[in-house]
């Protein structure tokens, strides 16, 4: 029997093309993550696209983006999933918004993949992904546009921070608002002023007391609360509108602080 140690690339490639298992199949997406041979993404890529198994597809996906190679952008930005209905004849978009699909292969949905190539495309920060990542942020599935938001948050680009922005003011989830909240932080300077006051307030309502409990031992100088200090409760945690310190309930949105 062949150690795993001893193989090479090109027999972890082949396992990966014929292996029947996809536990062997993610084992060898893992090893050929590990090896960092540039040869090994035209492989990475054909599991992406054409593995019948979702955990394989998603492993393919992180692997990529681990990798960092631009060649995997189109691909990656295609397991997205993202379709857009456009109506030639009214000429605007359908509802206003894009609708995005999962992969099919062989009957099986899987968003998995969805969330493993925004994050590989937030890594790799070509920026030929910023709109297809701002067009997940509107898909139904809150973990991907969690995913998404953060994956646009490792942009140095206007187009990425806008697609935050337009997240932190109008997604219906707190948990993709925090999200957002926590890729745009410190990095709104771009703003017109009574915009960039009410998104500040917006964000450190949102991040001012998690910010103790997801990121433990972050110093303040980095733009968190540092685990030190207690924050004084100044802006409502859930819709982030100022209110009084003595107040335990929102008088906007009538949520308990």
């Amino acid at each position: 029997m062949v150690m795993e140690f001893e193989r090479s690339v090109k027999d972890w490639i082949k396992l990966l093309k014929e292996n029947p298992d996809p536990h062997v199949r993610r084992k060898a997406v893992e090893a050929l993550t590990k090896l960092g041979d540039p040869k090994t993404v035209k492989s990475l890529i054909s599991a992406l696209e054409k593995d019948p198994d979702g955990s394989v597809r998603g492993a393919a996906a992180q692997a990529l983006g681990e990798l960092g190679d631009r060649r995997a952008v189109k691909p990656l930005i295609k397991a997205l999933g993202i379709k857009s209905h456009f109506s030639e004849k009214r000429g605007v978009y359908v509802r206003g918004m894009v609708e995005v699909r999962d992969l099919k292969i062989r009957g099986e949905i899987s968003s998995k993949v969805t969330t493993a190539a925004a994050v590989a495309l937030g890594r790799i920060g070509d920026p030929r992904a910023i709109k297809p990542l701002g067009q997940v942020l509107r898909q139904l599935q809150e973990y991907a546009r969690k995913r998404a938001a953060l994956a646009l948050g490792m942009f140095d680009d206007l187009k990425a921070l806008s697609h935050l922005v337009d997240s932190l003011e109008r997604d219906p989830s707190i948990e993709v608002r925090r999200s957002a909240a926590q890729a745009l932080q410190g990095r709104i300077g771009w703003l017109e002023p009574a915009r960039r006051s009410r998104i500040e307030i917006k964000i450190r309502g949102l991040l001012g007391e998690e910010n103790r409990e997801i990121f433990p031992g972050v110093e303040a100088s980095s733009g968190f609360v540092a685990v030190s200090e207690a924050p004084v409760r100044e802006f409502c945690r859930f819709c982030g509108e100022r209110i009084s310190i003595e107040e335990e309930i929102c008088l906007k949105c009538k949520s308990t602080q």
